[in-house]
């Protein structure tokens, strides 16, 4: 019995490790895309772009405009949560009510990924009529 507990253990710490290692490469792959986005539009690169909610900024700002990035960064922070734990209690906390909390969550990453799809397009376009 404890041989099949560790080795359930290892294969959730395995599959965990997995999923952080995609998630730090996706981040830097669209950190990296922001970074050369920003220099063909401004000349130069920004550390903003490596900054995670800076980065929504950034993204909004070059895809639409500033409006559209301090949109993207509000809706950022309206999904943010914080857990406490008080006297062995665990508490999460959020500044949308849990009722709306998940779906609003859920169409402001699908909004998140449409805008970099654009933001993809957009770079190409651009990179082409400067060629």
């Amino acid at each position: 019995m404890m041989n099949s507990i560790d080795v359930s253990l290892e294969t959730i710490l395995g599959v965990t490790l997995i999923f952080i290692a995609i998630a730090l490469g996706i981040y830097i792959a669209i950190a990296i895309f922001l970074n050369k986005f920003h220099k063909l539009v401004f000349g130069k690169g920004s550390a903003l772009c490596w900054i995670p909610v800076a980065n929504s900024y950034i993204l909004g700002k070059l895809t639409i405009n500033n409006i559209y990035g301090w949109v993207l960064v509000i809706c950022t922070l309206l999904n943010a949560s914080i857990s406490i734990t008080n006297n062995g209690q665990n508490t999460t906390v959020g500044i949308l009510p849990e009722s709306i909390s998940s779906p609003i969550s859920t169409i402001f990453g699908i909004v998140q990924l449409i805008t970099l799809i654009y933001a993809i397009v957009k770079y190409n376009k651009l990179k082409n009529e400067e060629n």
